[in-house]
């Protein structure tokens, strides 16, 4: 009877696991802990479940939000609304979560923004502030060869932790993007990024895959991981507000490989302190 008793739990749990909590497209507010928001109440660390904000199951008023204070805790979180066109219509429809400062989201599995494995998604994760805990991998877009994913990632403070590596464009028709103008990101490592090209709207998808890094935002990856940076700076995959990234901005310090724009930021600013003091003598 015991034995029968853990099956039964075991299944429960492996059940669960594959199950969704879908963002309704009833939404009535963005607060995340709204239950009447879900279809099977707030997702929690205690309901294993993968989470989905696709846009067949979501209001396109009210997008989830994250606030200050709050965990959001899922198994796995998936973050893309019904969009089969590279182009900012706004009849298209484009799944959104935001996370603001002071909050948190956390994940014993992946974060995939702009995912899935049959359907074109198109998700968007805005980050202002707060913290991001992911138990395996990140995914900026991720699809199959048949589909065309897109995934933006515009984070301008805060702390994403990975334990595992930051994945764009896992897809041949994928397209992935982050833009970080603040805070820091640590991975493990940068994992199928593919070239930065082109996209004539309405016309269909080239892969184009883009990390950006201006201002003090800086990404910090494990080990010594320079000439994997380098090649991908030399591709154009890495840039800084659309320019190659500089050899100097890449710092080895013998334990992680950190993307950091302020050494030249710093530098500009002691060429300009010089040039004034020049001018008082």
């Amino acid at each position: 009877m015991k034995k029968l008793l853990i099956l039964l739990f075991m299944l429960g749990v492996a059940s669960s696991a594959s199950a969704s909590i879908d963002w309704l497209t009833s939404a009535t507010s963005s607060d995340w802990f709204t239950a009447a928001n879900w279809s099977g109440g707030v997702p929690s660390s205690t309901i294993i479940t993968n989470v989905r904000t696709y846009q067949t199951h979501m209001n396109t008023t009210y997008m989830p939000i994250i606030l200050s204070g709050q965990n959001a805790d899922a198994y796995q979180l998936e973050i893309g609304g019904d969009n089969d066109v590279w182009i900012d219509d706004a009849s298209k429809a484009k799944g959104t979560i935001t996370l603001n400062s002071g909050g948190t989201i956390t994940t014993a599995d992946y974060f995939r923004v702009g995912a899935s494995s049959s359907s074109n998604r198109w998700g968007q994760f805005y980050m202002d502030g707060g913290t991001v805990n992911v138990g395996t991998y990140m995914a900026v877009s991720q699809g199959n060869s048949t589909t065309n994913t897109h995934g933006f990632v515009y984070m301008s403070d805060g702390t994403i932790n990975v334990a595992g590596n930051l994945i764009f464009c896992n897809g041949s028709t994928a397209s992935g993007m982050a833009y970080i103008s603040g805070g820091t990101i640590n991975v493990d490592g940068l994992l199928s990024m593919r070239p930065f090209g082109t996209v004539v709207p309405g016309t269909g998808d080239a892969p184009t895959t883009l990390l950006d890094i201006t201002g003090s935002g800086k990404v910090v990856l494990a080990g010594d991981q320079v000439a994997t940076v380098v090649g991908y700076r030399d591709d154009g995959w890495i840039q800084t507000g659309g320019a190659e990234f500089p050899d100097e901005w890449i710092i080895y310090d013998g334990s992680t490989t950190t993307l950091i724009p302020e050494p030249a930021t710093l530098c500009l600013l002691g060429i300009g302190a010089l040039s004034l003091l020049r001018r008082r003598k």
